[in-house]
């Protein structure tokens, strides 16, 4: 079913015969020019230590599909960070000796050489960074939007429900959440592709009930007649963190963000 939807996406793409935006090659360049590529390193935000090796499991399989489907040549991880390991030693690491601060232009310049011994060894000419980053969704009425994906944002949500209040409320806002993203880098730590996909939120609007002092303060009508009966329980909306124990456990979406974020690489690489 996943697979479908790449191709489905990728038939309805091919109609745009412009560059995409996440594209800064042309798609000539890109097959002639970048057809093997290294996996650099996996990030995640922190709170996922615990759980690293197979949420990066999950990500890297997904992507490899991707990535052979494109008929991209792919150089293991582990090939590049030994190589990596070896330059940033022989340059005697990227700190500085005085402040003990990171120096930003020796991280690059180790980087651009690492590049080009791996281009010497392996013929590698990108490289490809991946990982999870926290955003901004933004919603309004039932749905929260983001980086080419969409999703309810209250918690036991109902498509009937939402669709009558979403008549009478207006409710919008933003809410934190997780996508994944896809960074592909020339020799010289150029971009030449980068595209964000939507994972899921990290919370969720539910309604809790009001504490007593709240209550004091809402003014309610006085039941009146044969209708004396107490007020039902009064609530308000709040979002609910999720913990890292219940993020990034979904298969289909994990697999489906990697489809939002490689979709215009893939549909460059497989373009006549």
């Amino acid at each position: 079913m996943s697979r479908l939807f790449l191709l489905v996406s990728i038939v309805f793409l091919t109609a745009c015969k412009s560059t995409p935006p996440s594209l800064k090659i042309s798609e000539a360049e890109l097959k002639n020019n970048y057809s093997k590529i290294g996996l650099m390193w996996f990030q995640l935000p922190k709170g996922f230590d615990k759980r690293r090796d197979v949420i990066q499991q999950q990500f890297d399989e997904r992507l490899k599909e991707q990535l052979q489907y494109g008929n991209f040549e792919i150089i293991d991880r582990d090939i590049v960070v030994a190589e990596y390991d070896k330059v940033k030693k022989e340059m005697n690491g990227f700190y500085d000796s005085t402040t003990g601060k990171i120096l930003p232009s020796k991280v690059l310049e180790i980087k651009k050489k690492t590049f080009r011994r791996l281009k010497e060894k392996f013929g590698i000419t990108a490289f490809l960074y991946q990982g999870v980053s926290i955003e901004t969704a933004y919603f309004q009425y039932h749905e929260a939007f983001w980086d080419n994906h969409h999703e309810p944002y209250r918690k036991n949500h109902n498509m009937l429900a939402n669709a009558v209040s979403s008549l009478f409320v207006t409710e919008k806002g933003q809410v934190p959440a997780l996508s994944y993203y896809l960074s592909l880098v020339d020799e010289n730590n150029e971009t030449l592709y980068r595209r964000y996909g939507g994972i899921e939120l990290l919370a969720k609007l539910v309604q809790v009930p009001l504490s007593e002092e709240e209550r004091q303060k809402v003014i309610t009508p006085k039941p009146t007649g044969r209708h004396k009966s107490r007020p039902k329980e009064q609530f308000k909306s709040d979002f609910e963190y999720l913990s890292f124990e219940q993020l990034l456990v979904d298969p289909v979406s994990i697999s489906n963000s990697v489809d939002r974020a490689a979709i215009d690489l893939i549909k460059a690489a497989k373009s006549e």
